[in-house]
């Protein structure tokens, strides 16, 4: 089996099921990066003052509540935006009934 066809079945099983697929790839593949990317631009310069462990302790939970709220815009931007890149193929169609 190819790459690209497990690729397109793993994409057929998770987005045809339920939201929580979206939702999961959104926080790991964009929401993360984002999250270090706002900590690590925009919290640490204003961090500096401080010592490493209470920077450590203010830049977590910034980074993990940036990524998780920057991964559930994404997640409902693609699940919104789903019918205009998810194409259900015949065969993922319920078979006819008859």
């Amino acid at each position: 089996m190819r790459l690209s066809s497990r690729f397109q079945e793993w994409s057929k099983s998770c987005f045809a099921s339920k939201q929580k697929y979206v939702w999961q790839i959104g926080v790991l593949g964009f929401g993360l990066p984002m999250g270090l990317w706002f900590v690590f631009a925009i919290v640490r310069p204003e961090l500096s003052d401080l010592s490493l462990g209470a920077q450590l302790l203010l830049e977590i939970p910034a980074t993990l509540l940036f990524g998780l709220a920057c991964g559930w815009c994404w997640g409902q931007a693609m699940w919104a935006l789903r019918p205009f890149w998810y194409r259900p193929t015949d065969a993922s169609k319920s078979p006819p009934q008859g």
